[in-house]
């Protein structure tokens, strides 16, 4: 049997969305939203799809991401990624990436225009290469990558792993402190 790469999960995300996910997207959505420690992992590409989809899905003031940024991750789920911007300019927050290469995708330069509470920063080659990737979203929800090397859309999807917090505000500040470290660095 055929290993999915990361194009076959982007196009079955792209054609089924959270169908592939029936289950688990009904159980996290039941859950207690004043619970925390909620603690998932992340096995591969497609799954990485389908809960950050459900992050966005349920943010509302602040998205904060370090990322490699140049794989189609965001353009994938541009839906729901659109989606969370205009809730968190609604509401008066801001969203910004961090993305561990000097260039940033079209993708990217279009949604910066479009969105007046995004910023992106683009580290230049000179900074040493930083495989940590992660997402906060309302200092709520958090997905931690495991460090891979970098990837196309050939690559087997299950070298993407990583864990999912949701509701957990333990992980979101520790997360939100470590973006805004970043950050801070950078300006």
């Amino acid at each position: 049997m055929k290993k999915m790469t990361i194009r076959d999960a982007k196009k079955m995300y792209t054609t089924y969305g959270y169908q592939l996910f029936g289950d688990e997207i009904r159980a996290l959505s039941s859950q207690d939203p004043d619970s925390c420690n909620q603690k998932i992992s992340n096995s591969n590409y497609l799954h990485a799809l389908f809960l950050t989809a459900f992050m966005f899905d349920n943010t509302s003031w602040s998205l904060d991401m370090l990322t490699g940024g140049n794989d189609g991750f965001l353009e994938t789920l541009a839906t729901k990624f659109y989606q969370a911007l205009d809730r968190i300019k609604q509401n008066s927050g801001k969203a910004r990436i961090i993305v561990t290469s000097e260039n940033k995708t079209q993708f990217l330069t279009d949604t910066e225009k479009k969105y007046d509470n995004l910023e992106v920063f683009c580290l230049p080659s000179s900074c040493p290469e930083n495989k940590e990737h992660f997402i906060v979203c309302d200092s709520l929800m958090v997905r931690a990558e495991e460090p891979h090397m970098a990837i196309t859309d050939e690559s087997d999807a299950d070298v993407i792993r990583a864990t999912v917090h949701i509701n957990n505000c333990d992980e979101g500040k520790v997360f939100s402190v470590k973006f805004n470290d970043f950050w801070t660095l950078l300006q």
